[in-house]
């Protein structure tokens, strides 16, 4: 278990790039064990570098405290993602399940692949691919991360037999039954994530962790042409062929899922560029952090880095933690709205060292504590009463509405919702008839509880598409369309 930080690298000439610091946390830094686990993931991750990996900087320790100073990926986990959409009543685009599942699985096969300075494969095994360790930025990348159980031929640490590591929602059957394993259960896994994304739900539920395990041991996964109807039955048989339960009858590689994936994303006509994924991820975070890349750092952007296994510590209170080259993380000073640690510029270690700054740093952190006693000893304003949260319908009511006609009037209903739409490449938008002044990519654009007629007209394309909303009070309806591929 860690905990995680936001920070800032600061350097000459108004350098800056934003980090993600993962450090042991105090009970576990005397743990051996652990330790040496930490230390194996830094050393691993490190040696990986891939568009769809997780880049690893450094490694340094302070006061016996080990940390990795790794990527930040402003963005959110496909956890989260997938909570959010269907919290929305909406369905995950099948074209953004597809692309990510390929760019995962080629991130996956480069890591599987990797040799080390003597040309010998490393045998790396991730074993605790999941939702919550693919990340998807606002710009549509999507990257592996948290190798901190990979398994690796020549890691200093072992696991012991009769030992699992690993989610056991998303575990190949031989990983459950405690057994060897290799690459391929991390594309059992993979596959299942996937799968999951077309299902709009988790295969294997339970509060009971024995049944979890059971599940995992049996896996018994219909094919999602028998669950859901109309499924395609080619890329239903991709899928099931990864979930195979004996390993030996899955697919040999995560290359050669990613393949037949692109190929039936290609025949389905359901091909997803990094454009539209990015306005997938950006249409579903908080308003907040909807701009892109420059988004305000706050808090929350921690959160879409954490896992099962880690702990997030406010980033208001960040310690000072000192690296091999002299960077440090220090809180920024009382007021600024940021919440960011900054890190300052790399040192000269072989610089003489003064005590002035240690006893100048040591005065203005009393003057510091004392300006913030004085400040908590002053009253507090009132807080203010938050709004009743929306409470998303049941599938169930959704479904029971009657179809969309072919020219649908708005309906009178309580309250407004909203309708983002994009498309590749761009295009007008006309709603009931009426040209808006307005284009593609348009995001939570108001309109009147109901059913509303929209259309698409692409002027670089050529073409244009008509469709019907069906609009919620509080709700937003996406729809994505891209006409380069039809």
């Amino acid at each position: 278990m860690a905990e995680i930080f936001l920070a800032q690298v600061k350097g000459v000439e108004g350098f800056e790039k934003t980090i993600v610091l993962k450090r042991i946390l105090p009970h576990l830094a005397e743990e051996p064990d652990f330790v040496k686990m930490f230390i194996d993931e830094a050393k691993l991750a490190a040696t990986l570098t891939h568009p769809n990996i997780v880049q690893v900087y450094e490694l340094g320790s302070i006061d016996n405290r080990y940390f990795i100073a790794m990527e930040y990926v402003p963005g959110i986990d496909l956890s989260t993602l997938t909570k959010k959409v269907w919290m929305a009543g909406e369905k995950f685009p099948p074209g953004a399940a597809l692309a990510i599942g390929i760019d995962a699985a080629r991130g996956l096969h480069y890591a599987h692949e990797k040799r080390d300075t003597t040309g010998q494969q490393l045998g790396l095994v991730h074993r605790d691919v999941s939702p919550q360790n693919i990340l998807l930025s606002n710009e549509g990348q999507v990257k592996i991360t948290d190798f901190g159980i990979a398994k690796a031929e020549g890691k200093s640490t072992k696991t012991r037999s009769g030992v699992l590591k690993g989610k056991f929602s998303y575990m190949a059957p031989e990983q459950a039954f405690g057994k060897q394993i290799d690459r391929r259960a991390d594309l059992f896994a993979l596959a299942l994530v996937i799968y999951e994304l077309f299902t709009n739900k988790r295969q294997y539920k339970s509060d009971n962790e024995l049944e979890m395990l059971d599940m995992a041991r049996l896996a018994d996964i219909p094919p999602l042409a028998s669950v859901l109807p109309d499924f395609p039955e080619s890329l239903s048989k991709v899928l099931q062929k990864a979930l195979a339960p004996k390993f030996e009858d899955r697919h040999a590689s995560c290359a050669e899922l990613a393949n037949a994936l692109a190929k039936e994303a290609g025949v389905l006509g359901e091909t997803f560029d990094t454009d539209q994924l990015g306005f997938l991820v950006r249409t579903h975070m908080p308003s907040d952090k909807a701009s892109g890349p420059t988004e305000h750092l706050t808090d929350s952007s921690v959160l879409a880095l954490q896992d099962d296994d880690v702990m997030t510590t406010p980033l208001s209170d960040v310690k000072k933690i000192e690296t091999s080259a002299g960077r440090r993380a220090v809180p920024l000073p009382p007021g600024d709205a940021s919440g960011v640690s900054s890190v300052s510029g790399i040192t000269d270690a072989n610089a003489p060292k003064s005590k002035l700054p240690y006893v100048v740093g040591a005065i203005v952190t009393m003057l510091l504590l004392l300006l913030v006693a004085a400040f908590l000893k002053s009253p507090a304003p009132a807080p203010q009463e938050p709004p009743p949260p929306t409470i998303a319908q049941p599938a169930s009511q959704a479904a029971s509405k009657p179809a969309v006609a072919d020219t649908p009037k708005p309906e009178a209903r309580d309250g407004p919702g909203y309708l983002t739409v994009n498309s590749s490449p761009w295009s007008y938008v006309y709603v009931d008839g009426k040209k808006l002044n307005k284009t593609t990519p348009l995001q939570r654009y108001r309109l009147s509880a109901g059913k509303h007629r929209v259309k698409l007209e692409s002027p670089g394309a050529e073409r244009s598409e008509e469709f019907s909303v069906d609009i919620r009070e509080g709700k937003t309806v996406t729809k994505i369309v891209n006409f380069s591929k039809k």
